[in-house]
């Protein structure tokens, strides 16, 4: 079996302000919540016993110290899967994570005790990921804690971890909803000047688009238990690359032979997995090879294009057929509220036959914010859509977002 090898930016998985729910999709979907738990606290309890420098990454570590950890680690019957991680980068991911969360607690820390005071075994143990912190409360009781207490500048808050994602009535991500008329009557060209949905307009739970809607429609009359892929997503708002987990990307991996430089070109271009993928290899040939050819010399080679070639060819005429793979589009946390914006009925159609909703809030963004708008825009001359994408600004494309956005404003 290849070796399960780690995401290209595996060291955003390291930063404290990265919800570890990030982590444990990276990891696959077999690591279900109470299954990640044990693997977190096995970390820190074999780290306490085999005397592990506390406030130091793996990378200063003592190199033997560190083989009977990751030993330790892979002879738990409850982690049979640790040992086919190349370098066993999870444990080094959250390692390292929690290093820096003592390092910021260690910080925050009042004043150290006077000598003839002992220090007691809590002081010693300040672990903001332990389970005497907060940092599994879900994020609406801890909100409702502090606000029944006033909470002064010294109070030690590192323990309070930034889960999100975990939290009940914190969805991870909202998708951009379809109707057909749009509520949004402007779009300036700051994320800010977003119109928020009126109290009780929008759902509690992300929707999910017509896709995803179609593949559980068909799993549910079988008798079948689907399973929603969650597809990344480039923020369009701050460019934000996401973290691609390895099952979002299995059919660019076997493409083009767990080639991990070749899945990593893609993905600097924004084909990020598996669906884009699909979307891609759904073009027409020029458009495939004007874009790829715009990245010879400055992405790859002639002859690394010319492979490329071959690969997408093949595999467009294996899936000629295949309609896009379903799932939900997720979204940058920081800017999921730019997200809940109404998309024209006639755009959202067309972007759902193209394979890239996600496109829908950038497109209201930029101004299409009704049907009308949006026939206007297909049917602008040429230089009138040149002028209209390069005066894009305040939106962040991916190199391949801009050419599906250009393909979505051509009529076929």
């Amino acid at each position: 079996m290849a070796p399960n090898l780690p995401p290209l930016n595996v060291d955003i998985l390291e930063r404290r302000n990265t919800p570890l729910k990030r982590l444990q999709q990276a990891m696959g979907p077999d690591w279900d919540d109470e299954l990640f738990e044990e693997f977190r606290e096995a970390i820190r309890n074999h780290a306490r016993r085999l005397g592990l420098e506390r406030l130091k990454t793996k990378e200063k570590q003592d190199a033997q110290k560190w083989n009977m950890f990751i030993e330790a680690l892979l002879k738990c019957d409850r982690f049979p899967a640790l040992a086919n991680y190349a370098d066993h980068w999870p444990v080094t991911a959250y390692f390292n994570r929690w290093v820096y969360d003592l390092q910021a607690s260690q910080r925050r820390q009042p004043a150290q005790p006077s000598k003839d005071v002992p220090v007691t075994e809590k002081q010693q143990d300040s672990d903001p990921d332990s389970d005497s912190g907060s940092s599994d409360i879900p994020l609406s009781r801890r909100v409702k804690e502090v606000a029944s207490t006033r909470v002064s500048k010294r109070t030690r808050t590192s323990a309070v971890e930034d889960d999100a994602e975990t939290a009940p009535g914190n969805p991870p991500a909202k998708r951009a909803t379809t109707s057909g008329k749009s509520e949004i009557t402007y779009i300036g060209k700051n994320p800010s000047n977003f119109p928020r949905p009126r109290a009780g307009s929008s759902p509690a739970q992300p929707k999910i688009g017509p896709a995803c809607r179609d593949r559980l429609t068909v799993a549910s009359s079988s008798g079948e238990e689907a399973r929603t892929i969650e597809w990344p997503q480039w923020c369009v708002f701050c460019g934000q690359a996401p973290i691609v987990p390895k099952h979002c990307t299995e059919d660019m991996r076997k493409q083009f032979q767990d080639d991990i430089a070749a899945l990593g070109i893609f993905q600097s271009l924004g084909i990020l997995h598996d669906l884009h993928f699909q979307v891609f290899a759904s073009l027409s040939k020029d458009k495939q090879r004007d874009f790829l050819a715009s990245f010879v010399r400055i992405k790859f080679n002639q002859v690394k294009a010319s492979q490329f070639f071959n690969v997408i060819d093949k595999y467009a005429a294996e899936h000629a057929g295949d309609g896009f793979s379903a799932g939900e589009i997720t979204v940058c946390l920081r800017h999921q509220d730019e997200y809940a914006v109404d998309v024209p009925s006639e755009l959202a159609a067309v972007l759902h036959a193209k394979g890239m909703e996600e496109l829908g809030p950038a497109a209201v963004f930029a101004g299409i914010t009704s049907n009308d708008e949006f026939r206007q825009v297909l049917d602008f001359k040429a230089d009138a859509k040149n002028m209209f994408l390069g005066c894009m600004t305040g939106i962040v494309l991916s190199p391949f977002q801009k050419l599906m956005f250009e393909v979505v404003i051509t009529p076929q």
